[in-house]
């Protein structure tokens, strides 16, 4: 039998013997890599027992300072100019934003708060005829005979709006207006009323609060309803010259002790009422007598 013929030529046979011991050498390195790891966490781990002793000591005051545990320091950078400005913003914009909305809220009610005019005078008005459209004539009439009350340098009467009629197709809307009066007429604040006939009379339950008027003048404009509301002059002054309606009155309340003020309390402010109410009663009869007497 032959010799067995060599199945690798000598390049072929070197390159086996070379990928060979690459491998042992890569075998090796990882060895020695896992073996370098592993001292290392063996390492790392005894230097955590150490600070981990070492912590256990300074807090049971065994020792007041270590070498092995150390305060690290950050090099604290500063900032200027915009840099600070957005490192700002950036940690701290939620509440920024929660402040300028509490301060435009704050800013918003102390503005409205020191705008606002405070009314020298109240008047309710329960008429459900038109006169509720004309609400800004009615108070500039009453403020020619109003004076500045209340000290602050302006005059203003304001109306109440609270119209209600017998004739019920909004129950809502009604007992809103019911709630109005009834609860006005449990303070001794406002005198005032503009009524018309129906509210005024005893059906609506409302019309014992009124003074006898008559008591008090003189005039054939003042009957037991109050001031009527008539004429031509009048008519200009609310600037309703047109189906003008003829049963509007201007009442006032008398004087007794409600739920919330004492009787005097209401007087003082009839009193006060009441210096109007002269001059409105000389002035809108001498005018209706001018014009009847034509």
């Amino acid at each position: 039998m032959d010799d067995k013929k060599d199945l690798l030529n000598d390049e072929d046979r070197q390159y086996e013997l070379e990928r060979i011991e690459q491998e042992k050498a890569a075998i090796e390195e990882e060895k020695r890599r896992k073996e370098q790891e592993a001292e290392e966490r063996k390492e790392y781990e005894k230097k955590l027992q150490e600070e981990h002793l070492e912590l256990v000591k300074l807090k049971n005051g065994a020792i007041t300072d270590s070498d092995i545990i150390k305060e690290v320091h950050e090099e604290k950078i500063e900032l200027h100019g915009m840099a600070w400005v957005k490192n700002f913003w950036w940690h701290n914009k939620y509440i920024i934003l929660l402040v300028l909305f509490f301060v435009a809220v704050f800013a918003y009610i102390t503005y409205d708060t020191l705008s606002r005019t405070d009314p020298d005078m109240q008047i309710i008005m329960t008429c459900n005829n038109g006169l509720i459209n004309r609400t800004d004539e009615l108070e500039d009439l009453f403020e020619e005979y109003c004076e500045d009350l209340n000290g602050d340098g302006e005059v203003y009467v304001q109306v109440i709006e609270a119209p209600i009629t017998s004739d019920v197709t909004d129950y809502t809307t009604t007992e809103k207006y019911q709630s109005v009066i009834q609860a006005n007429l449990q303070t001794a604040d406002i005198i005032f009323f503009v009524s018309d006939e129906a509210i005024l009379s005893d059906e609506s339950g409302v019309a014992e609060a009124f003074a006898d008027l008559t008591e008090y003048y003189d005039s054939e404009l003042v009957d037991e309803n109050g001031l009527h509301l008539t004429g031509e002059y009048v008519q200009k002054k609310l600037k309703w010259e047109s189906n003008f309606p003829d049963d509007m009155y201007i009442a006032m309340r008398e004087p007794v002790k409600t739920l919330k003020d004492s009787k005097s309390e209401m007087q003082e402010n009839f009193d006060t009422a009441k210096e109007i109410m002269d001059q409105l009663v000389e002035d809108f009869t001498t005018h209706y007598e001018e014009e009847t007497s034509n």
